[in-house]
């Protein structure tokens, strides 16, 4: 827990220039880092949580790449990390590292997957090690709702209709017979899946999705069958397969994509802002596939599209995607800091719909109050 210091309201109305690269990777707008809140992690909310940063003068929103982070830069002095955080994982571990060593250095987490605990470990794919051996507990605030696909090489003569079943069946490395009035030996079905890095929670998301969950988030192993993990032979995570941000395949990364007969997991959020962005396309050759055959997500192509506010979240296909809850996390022992209230506001618990408590009270923050920003940024609010 920081300074208390009340953040601004932010004007609401205004589109985002989305931007990357480094004069615009990590937080500039307080000068004193000791009143801001800091976090990292979640790429999927990566580019949203930097415009909301912008406007939000007590966030500090840190990217996944750039140069090692110094006391002169985030939290308090002696706050001097080797690296960064990749992925969900590592950022909700480096919180409790935080946490554990009661240093100040991190106050929220980004995270595209929901979680109320995370245990302090030292693992080489985090900047830092925890002192600590107990979970801690965490409280997961509801931040958008996203939208995952598959996304494949322009070109290839992968279908861009591919059903649940015959992804599930490409996932399991089942390329023969007939799935969903398909053959799974065609030449224009893709039989190499690929999968991002370890700590990813998009990658959690999507194997469950694909019927493939048991490569849980949060390893920092690898868990590719090849490697001794559980997953079908044919799935790949990275040529490194190290744990690594730099080994393994980022998230929302058209670029990795280097053969037709290759698929991803993709954000349509990500998609969206990437596309709006001047120096932060990383979509290269990707077109995003529609679960199902539905096609609004053709939208989607044309930077301009977006996603309905009335698009219902929850495990079933809509629009031709798989949508889902993201989040910031921050210590359940924060929940009531006048600082972390006034940027996160209070979800009743973070649930991942509203009937089970997404809607947040009347207490909602300042990132409550972005809905344009939000949209800007291809997610769907839910305040």
């Amino acid at each position: 827990m920081k300074k208390t210091l009340v953040a601004s309201t932010i004007c609401a109305g205004l589109m985002i220039a989305f931007s990357a690269g480094p004069a615009a990777a990590d937080p500039l707008d307080v000068a004193d880092p000791l009143v801001r809140l800091d976090g990292s992690g979640s790429d999927t909310t990566e580019i949203v949580m930097r415009a909301l940063d912008a406007q939000i003068p007590n966030l500090g929103s840190w990217d996944i790449s750039g140069p090692a982070w110094d006391s002169n830069g985030i939290g308090n002095v002696g706050c001097e990390f080797v690296g960064r955080n990749a992925g969900s994982g590592a950022g909700r571990i480096s919180l409790a590292n935080s946490v554990s060593n009661n240093d100040g250095c991190f106050q929220f987490a980004r995270s595209s997957a929901r979680a109320t605990t995370a245990t302090p470990a030292n693992q080489a794919a985090l900047p830092y090690a925890g002192t600590g051996t107990l979970p801690v507990p965490l409280l997961p605030i509801a931040l958008a709702v996203d939208g995952l696909t598959y996304v494949f090489r322009t070109g290839a003569s992968t279908p861009r209709d591919l059903t649940l079943g015959q992804l599930r069946a490409i996932y399991a490395c089942n390329f023969s017979g007939s799935v969903d009035g398909r053959l799974m030996s065609s030449g224009t079905i893709p039989n190499l899946p690929l999968i991002p890095t370890d700590l990813s929670g998009t990658r959690a998301d999507w194997l469950a999705f694909v019927g493939q969950p048991n490569s849980p988030a949060g390893t920092g192993v690898s868990e590719v069958a090849s490697d001794g993990g559980t997953l079908p032979a044919c799935i790949e995570d990275g040529p490194g397969d190290t744990g690594q941000a730099g080994g393994e395949y980022s998230e929302h990364n058209g670029n990795v994509l280097s053969n037709a007969r290759q698929i991803i997991v993709h954000g349509t959020a990500q998609y969206i802002a990437q596309g709006r962005s001047s120096t932060g396309d990383f979509r290269g050759n990707a077109l995003l596939g529609y679960i199902n055959g539905n096609t609004p997500l053709q939208a989607f192509d044309n930077p301009a599209g977006a996603l309905s506010q009335t698009t219902p979240s929850g495990s079933t296909i809509v629009d031709g995607a798989f949508f889902r809850t993201v989040f910031n996390i921050i210590p359940a022992s924060d929940v009531a800091d006048p600082t972390v209230v006034s940027v996160f506001g209070v979800r009743s618990g973070g649930a991942n719909n509203a009937a089970t408590g997404d809607t947040p009270n009347a207490n909602s923050g300042a990132i409550c109050n972005a809905d344009d920003t939000l949209i800007s940024a291809g997610f769907i609010p839910v305040c």
